[in-house]
């Protein structure tokens, strides 16, 4: 499931399919060019922070493999849940 809300999901589904044009995405959303930008700019904060708290996340998994309060396996299970992957 992803983390970012539908309509940040939206967003990113609309400026893969214009090829990155942000001009031709603003046009098919009817909004002006500066509020398209503003937000993707806050789909890329939001992106930014899932990223740190993916890398927070993934010190923790392994400061507790190297004290021994997790196994290798686990913290690997947990690693991969965290991008996605089963």
């Amino acid at each position: 499931a992803s983390r970012l809300d539908p309509g940040q999901q939206k967003l990113v589904e609309q400026i893969v399919l214009a090829a990155g044009n942000l001009k031709d995405v603003a046009s098919a959303i009817e909004v002006s060019y500066p509020t398209l930008r503003k937000r993707l700019d806050n789909l890329i904060l939001a992106l930014r922070s899932l990223r740190e708290q993916d890398d927070t996340q993934i010190a923790e998994f392994l400061s507790a493999v190297e004290t021994g309060d997790m196994t290798a396996e686990t913290a690997a299970r947990l690693i991969r849940e965290l991008h996605g992957q089963s």
